[in-house]
């Protein structure tokens, strides 16, 4: 029950911050956006990659 509930108050959170991803990708061109913390890369180049995270923490308002 405290699961579920859980879930329900976090969802429009996770909604929130994917649809703000999303947008980020589209205004800056991005082909891709991983999250590495949950993800499994093998390689990256970092010279050639953008941490979009102050992109999305600026669009949601946070410092």
């Amino acid at each position: 029950q405290l699961q579920n509930r859980q879930v329900e108050l976090f969802q429009p959170i996770y909604t929130r911050v994917d649809k703000v991803i999303s947008d980020v990708g589209k205004e800056n061109g991005f082909l891709y956006i991983f999250d590495v913390a949950k993800g499994f890369l093998l390689y990256f180049d970092e010279s050639k990659s953008t941490d979009v995270l102050a992109l999305v923490k600026a669009k949601l308002g946070l410092k």
